[in-house]
C-alpha cells in the first residue's frame, strides 16, 4: 500500500524556480496543478509510484523529455534503439570536457532528447534506467504532448499544453512529482483522488492529515 500526500497547488507559486528543478512556462493555458508524493519505504518508492500513476492514467502515446548534461548520451540512445523506440535528439552547441583518467580527456555535447512510448512496460523500463537524471535535477518530464521545448541556456521548459492533456515534472532530487493538466479527470482534487492507482492510501490532503478531514 502506497501512503500518499496529495496537494493542490497554486500554478503561479509552483512556477517559481524554487519549486521545480527548471523554470517552466505554459503557453496559452493555465492548467490545474497537484503535487503527489509517497512515503519512501525504499529508495525507489517515488519512482515506482510515478510508474503506477502512469499505468492508471492509461494514456498513450506518452513522451519522455530529458536533458542530459553528462557524457552518457550515446548509452541511452543505444538502449532506445535496442527497443526500437522513436526519439528525437538535439545536441547543444556547448562543448563539455570529460576527464577519463590522468591526462586523457574527451569532449561531448549535452543533448535534449524526446522519446515516444506506446506501452507502459517499455516506458517503465526506461524510467528505471533514466530516473537518475531526475534525481540529479536535470530536466526530466513526461507528458501526453510531443512538442515540449527545453532552452538549455535559460534552463527553461516551454510547454504548449493542449486541451485534454497532462504534463508531469519531477520534484527536487526525485522526490514526488507535479501533475499539470487541463483534463476533466484531474479538474479538481476530488477528481484526482478518484483516478489514483489502486493500492493508494491517502494519508494527507493539502496541509491536513486525512484523519483531520473525517
Amino acid at each position: 500500500m502506497d501512503q500518499l500526500w496529495l496537494k493542490e497547488e497554486d500554478l503561479q507559486e509552483v512556477l517559481k524556480e524554487h519549486f521545480l528543478p527548471v523554470k517552466t512556462e505554459f503557453l496559452q493555458t493555465s492548467p490545474k496543478v497537484y503535487y503527489l508524493s509517497v512515503d519512501e519505504k525504499h529508495d525507489n518508492s517515488e519512482r515506482d509510484y510515478l510508474k503506477k500513476f502512469l499505468f492508471a492514467a492509461n494514456t498513450f502515446p506518452l513522451y519522455l523529455s530529458l536533458y542530459l548534461e553528462t557524457n552518457n548520451v550515446e548509452e541511452y540512445l543505444t538502449d532506445f534503439d535496442a527497443l526500437s523506440l522513436e526519439y528525437n535528439v538535439q545536441y547543444s552547441l556547448e562543448k563539455r570536457i570529460y576527464h577519463s583518467s590522468g591526462r586523457i580527456r574527451s569532449f561531448y555535447h549535452p543533448a535534449y532528447i524526446t522519446v515516444k512510448f506506446m506501452d507502459i512496460d517499455t516506458l517503465s523500463q526506461i524510467i528505471n534506467d533514466t530516473y537518475i537524471q531526475a534525481v540529479m535535477n536535470d530536466f526530466y518530464a513526461i507528458s501526453s504532448i510531443n512538442n515540449v521545448q527545453f532552452h538549455y541556456k535559460k534552463r527553461t521548459a516551454v510547454v504548449p499544453l493542449k486541451p485534454n492533456s497532462f504534463y508531469i515534472s519531477i520534484g527536487h532530487d526525485g522526490h514526488g512529482f507535479y501533475l499539470f493538466s487541463n483534463e476533466k479527470r484531474y479538474s479538481s482534487i476530488n477528481m484526482v483522488m478518484e483516478n489514483l492507482p489502486a493500492e493508494t492510501e491517502l494519508t494527507q490532503i493539502n496541509d491536513k492529515l486525512v484523519k483531520e478531514w473525517e
